[in-house]
């Protein structure tokens, strides 16, 4: 990791340490909202999900949200390998 992520990730923790698990949640949802309401607006969608990306740096202290976001990130993954597959929701028990 280079000196400036790690600086990035320092400022991050410190910023979701002071939201709390609560309210990085919250902040996420405002930015997909955000996402929703600017329909066909690729910048400002671009812009939201680098908001979101940097508030998971800030969360990865904490087990429960880094293994939600592992299966977040293991969804895309499956959706990128497989594209023309259904895709199992690893969110729901079968």
């Amino acid at each position: 990791m280079a000196i400036k992520s790690i600086e990035d990730a320092k400022i991050m923790r410190a910023y979701c340490d002071k939201l709390g698990r609560e309210g990085v949640a919250k902040r996420i949802i405002e930015l997909a909202e955000k996402i929703v309401s600017k329909e066909g607006a690729y910048q400002e969608t671009l812009k939201c999900a680098g908001e979101i990306a940097m508030l998971t740096v800030g969360c990865k202290c904490d087990c429960y949200w880094d293994e939600k976001q592992f299966l977040g990130r293991q969804r895309m993954l499956e959706e990128a390998q497989y594209p023309n597959q259904q895709r199992k929701d690893l969110f729901t028990k079968e």
